[in-house]
């Protein structure tokens, strides 16, 4: 008998899956009841993990971008240096990404998001004045990255 390690239900027998229920890699309790994940909180899981490294992806391009300019055009090395690590970790994490989902979702969520956020620290840190043919932009692609995001889920 398996149950889900979030919700403490049975599961079904799956098949090729021997008599006891036991699976390779799923732990097992002393009463030799195998423990999983059920399927919606696989989904859940696999969910969570692809938005943190997603967000991760995003917050280090959004350093990295703010770290370029702070370097002024890398005559302050340090922020040079920290530029190039973060831009360094956005793309290990978008590497890992691209073979979760699909190329395009990635890249157009990260950009559009990394975008949006970046004209809002404009804003904010720099006093950039936004336009409101801008804001009609923001709102665009955010409707875009939330369009994006619920295909790549289907």
């Amino acid at each position: 008998m398996r149950r889900c390690r979030v919700l403490r239900r049975v599961l079904p027998p799956v098949p090729g899956v021997p008599r006891d229920g036991r699976l390779a890699g799923a732990s097992s309790l002393s009463n030799g009841v195998s423990v999983t994940w059920c399927y919606p909180c696989t989904f859940v899981h696999t969910f969570a993990v692809l938005v943190l490294v997603l967000s991760l992806a995003i917050t280090s391009g959004v350093s990295g971008t703010l770290l370029t300019r702070a370097s002024q055009g890398f005559k302050r090395w340090k922020f040079g240096a920290g530029a190039v690590l973060t831009y360094g970790l956005a793309t290990v994490l978008l590497a890992w990404l691209v073979q979760q989902m699909p190329v395009g979702a990635v890249y157009a969520i990260w950009t559009g998001t990394a975008s949006v956020v970046l004209l809002v620290v404009d804003r904010l840190l720099f006093s950039v004045d936004i336009q409101p043919l801008q804001l009609v932009g923001i709102f665009a692609v955010l409707s875009g990255v939330v369009l994006l995001s619920i295909g790549a889920a289907q």
